[in-house]
């Protein structure tokens, strides 16, 4: 009877080693690969501020904002 539930808890453990790997491999995947979390995801908006016009040119003022929502930093170059 003893050797039966040393060997269930041996295929128990065998199972559970064998499942961790899966999903932790699994999770490596997604987050290293499948979800480019390397990959810079900016917001761009923007806005006209005013509207003029000088010697017959049109000049327009815009603000533009940009702003970093994903997990690695962005250099900008402007």
């Amino acid at each position: 009877m003893l050797d039966d539930i040393n060997t269930f808890s041996e295929i128990a453990r065998n199972i559970a080693t064998v499942l961790g790997i899966l999903i932790g491999g699994s999770w490596s995947l997604w987050v290293f690969f499948l979800s480019r979390i390397f990959a810079g995801s900016l917001i761009i908006t923007q806005t006209l501020k005013e509207m003029t016009t000088l010697n017959s040119f049109s000049i327009a003022i815009i603000e533009v904002r940009v702003k970093n929502i994903g997990r690695t930093k962005v250099d900008l170059e402007y």
